[in-house]
């Protein structure tokens, strides 16, 4: 019987304590996904003309976020997002947006950039 008890005490403490860790990580995942961030975008064009504009979301995905503001445009294949568009302005047929991140520049696809607190995304239009 003593037997019994023990490993129903050491059931039970086990239970508590990975139902305890459990919601602290999911809350721990809410406070993430629920927190406001705000970053810059700037769109720099062939001739030099740049704009700059801060933002705040508690969104988590860049591309998400701009395609909703109606901040870019473009096409979506089954595995990327390529942009055409950018605060209006339309990428030519010899030509294709850049995106730096921080200034630095990236080939990964803006649906899968996280949003930064701070952050620079520069949107330049380069001839290819």
């Amino acid at each position: 019987m003593k037997k019994f008890i023990s490993v129903l005490c050491v059931f039970l403490i086990t239970l508590f304590a990975v139902s305890g860790c459990a919601s602290s990580t999911s809350n721990e995942s809410n406070e993430i996904e629920n927190t406001e961030r705000t970053f810059t975008v700037e769109t720099i064009l062939p001739d030099g003309q740049k704009t700059t504009q801060s933002e705040t979301t508690v969104d988590i995905y860049l591309g998400e976020y701009l395609r909703d503001k109606g901040i870019v445009n473009g096409d979506q294949t089954d595995s990327t997002f390529k942009v055409t568009e950018v605060n209006g302005n339309q990428a030519a047929d010899n030509q294709k947006w850049v995106l730096s991140v921080d200034g630095k520049e990236t080939d990964q696809d803006i649906n899968g950039i996280k949003i930064e607190n701070g952050a620079v995304y520069s949107f330049t239009l380069t001839n290819n």
